[in-house]
């Protein structure tokens, strides 16, 4: 099979997703994904919640990457 391709355009690769040109063997392919969720609430005085933007910062565990 051939395939001519002009022009491509690309908005996103994420997950198992990959971009190849040519005569290609993916080995040792693998997939890694992490997902950071939280639910919470904001107590005390004169707290401002503002554009509805969190963050997370992730701990050093020399056990887990």
């Amino acid at each position: 099979m051939k395939m001519h391709v002009k022009n491509i355009k690309v908005a996103e690769v994420k997950q198992s997703s990959a971009i190849f040109s040519g005569d290609n063997t993916p080995m040792g392919w693998r997939n890694v994904k992490k997902v950071n969720d939280g639910f919470g609430s904001l107590i005390g005085n004169k707290n401002e919640f503002m554009n509805g933007e969190q963050g997370v910062v992730k701990r050093l565990d020399h056990n887990n990457s």
